[in-house]
């Protein structure tokens, strides 16, 4: 619970950097991912206990990943993004 937690903080704290209110602008995501993924990847590489480590990162990409999807590409049904992702996670 405690890594799906910190994830969703870093996805959404990622999430809304990029994007504000708003649905985000590629370049800005790109900008900020390209930023916060080198430290989320160092934790995930040398962090000891690595099954503790993988859930935070897992749920941050799931968050970005489906908030990204729902707000460009026309669907069906849509989760919608940033928070109404997270807290489906």
């Amino acid at each position: 619970m405690f890594g799906t937690f910190i994830g969703a903080v870093a996805g959404l704290l990622i999430w809304t950097i990029a994007a504000g209110t708003g649905i985000a602008n590629p370049y800005a995501l790109a900008a900020t991912c390209a930023v916060a993924f080198p430290m989320l990847f160092y934790v995930r590489s040398y962090y000891q206990p690595p099954v503790s480590a993988i859930l935070p990162i897992v749920t941050t990409m799931l968050i970005i990943g489906y908030s990204w999807q729902d707000s460009h590409q026309p669907a069906l049904s849509s989760v919608g993004w940033g928070w109404e992702v997270a807290w489906r996670r």
